[in-house]
């Protein structure tokens, strides 16, 4: 999104945009960079909620973003959905009876700890009263992969990488 935006807004403004993807640790390697640059017109483009987040449950990361400008706009939203195999009998209420069942059993992927499907996957495990193992990934796909290659039952993740 950010560099079909970007391409558009440097057309409106008659100048430059460069939109440089610097992925890892949650989006917190991207916010470090943008709190470390040293020219003004520097700019982050990340979820609202990230830089909330991270200074909440990041205590190691490159830096936790104090220097960040405020936001400027909301360019759109992304659900974080909860994946089970099709084939698996974990679909709709049952996955919550099996949890509660067999409190031990199920683990959960998500493209690390910290990022907020880390958080929807804990949210859930409070609403819905069960248990379920955190297995954090390096990323959305690994964690998908996860999922479809039996390593874990379940796999939380933003829409887009879900969606194929």
């Amino acid at each position: 999104m950010a560099r079909i935006l970007g391409q558009n807004l440097a057309t409106a403004i008659g100048g430059s945009i460069i939109t440089e993807n610097r992925s890892g640790a949650g989006g917190n390697i991207g916010i470090g960079y943008v709190a470390h640059a040293s020219r003004t017109a520097t700019r982050c483009w990340s979820p609202p909620a990230l830089c909330r987040q991270s200074r909440a449950v990041c205590q190691k990361c490159p830096t936790i973003p104090t220097r960040i400008s405020p936001p400027i706009a909301e360019l759109g939203t992304s659900p974080n959905v909860i994946l089970v195999d099709p084939s698996s009998a974990l679909l709709d209420r049952r996955m919550i009876a099996r949890a509660k069942a067999h409190p031990d059993e199920l683990n959960y992927a998500s493209p690390g700890a910290g990022t907020t499907p880390h958080l929807s996957g804990e949210f859930l495990k409070i609403v819905a009263g069960i248990e379920m193992t955190h297995v954090p990934f390096s990323g959305a796909m690994p964690a998908v992969q996860a999922l479809l290659g039996g390593v874990t039952q379940v796999a939380v993740t933003a829409l887009p990488p879900a969606h194929p």
